[in-house]
């Protein structure tokens, strides 16, 4: 038992994608489990944002106010992350037209580019020998930024329909506050209201990195639905796959150069912290918020960004064992 725990803790994210896959190919092909499907389908997405939420509230417990000080490299971080989202959703905007193949193909990037730092980062940042403190600031900060980009953007180039540009921004404000922000307004109050409760909570250790391998167990599963539904759609599903590839390999590749700019703790911090994004919330948004089949480039950004994740943490043991 205790090797086979060992196992699932050194490789809990290829596990998890492998599971999630498996799970969707037993309810749709099982001919005696499919009937379950729409259940299993409606459980997921009433779970989904569940976890996200706990994934933040639980990073953000371990949050001190003094470790929130912002560094140099969060704000070029930043700024770079939302250049890049306004220059895709005017591209977008103006240069595509709706529902064609660069339109999607754009929006599947732009869900890639809006998405916050993942919650589990600041632990495989910790692993790997980064500074875990700065990256889970750098995630809350992140977090504020998503919810605004999204809020303002995705109403734009996808409008909701019944709804005016102004209550759309509204309703999309609601729903990102709610997993984005509420998690962290509830771990300040538990805080300051019930130390005692907050010091339990803080004191758990990696919960957020085994919470974000049962989400990403589910957020697999769905990304398998949406390319299951748009088999037919192989060139496109394929440009999303690809397309997520190179975002990710740019943004770490970005991310580390930035911090080894400062320092080696940095280099890490940095190149988890804008390659590493919370791909579960953003494949939730992008089936919300913009066309489904944009969901493919995060779904995939979640392989791509987990492989490797996988590398790097058996490099360090690797490394250590020698």
């Amino acid at each position: 038992m205790s090797k086979l725990f060992v196992f699932l803790k050194n490789w809990l994210l290829p596990v998890a994608m492998i599971s999630g896959a498996g799970l969707y190919l037993m309810f749709s092909r099982v001919s005696f489990i499919a009937p379950l499907r729409p259940f299993a389908l409606e459980l997921v997405n009433d779970i989904l944002p569940v976890t996200i939420f706990a994934m933040l509230f639980f990073t953000f417990c371990k949050i001190g106010i003094k470790e929130m000080k912002p560094r140099r490299w969060h704000v070029i971080l930043l700024l770079t992350q939302t250049i890049l989202c306004i220059i895709c959703m005017l591209t977008i905007k103006y240069c595509f037209r709706s529902g064609d193949f660069n339109e999607l193909l754009a929006q599947g990037v732009l869900a890639c580019l809006l998405s916050p730092t993942a919650t589990a980062a600041a632990v495989i940042t910790g692993k790997l020998g980064g500074s875990p403190a700065s990256l889970t600031s750098y995630t809350l900060e992140s977090n504020v930024l998503s919810a605004i980009l999204i809020t303002i953007l995705c109403p734009m180039i996808h409008p909701i329909q019944g709804l005016n540009l102004f209550a759309a921004f509204i309703t999309v404000l609601y729903k990102i506050s709610i997993l984005l922000i509420l998690p962290f307004v509830l771990a300040l109050m538990i805080k300051y209201s019930l130390p005692w409760l907050h010091a339990r909570i803080a004191a758990l250790k990696d919960i957020s990195f085994y919470l974000w391998g049962f989400t990403l167990m589910l957020v697999t599963g769905l990304t398998m639905r949406v390319v299951d539904i748009n088999a037919s759609d192989y060139r496109l599903e394929t440009a999303l796959v690809v397309s997520a590839a190179i975002v990710c390999a740019v943004k770490f590749t970005f991310g580390k150069f930035i911090g080894h700019l400062y320092s080696r703790e940095d280099m890490i911090s940095a190149g988890q912290a804008f390659g590493q994004k919370n791909t579960s919330f953003t494949i939730w948004m992008a089936l919300t918020f913009l066309n489904p089949i944009s969901a493919v480039a995060p779904g995939s950004y979640v392989i791509w960004q987990n492989i490797f994740n996988s590398f790097q943490l058996w490099k360090k043991r690797k490394a250590q064992n020698v």
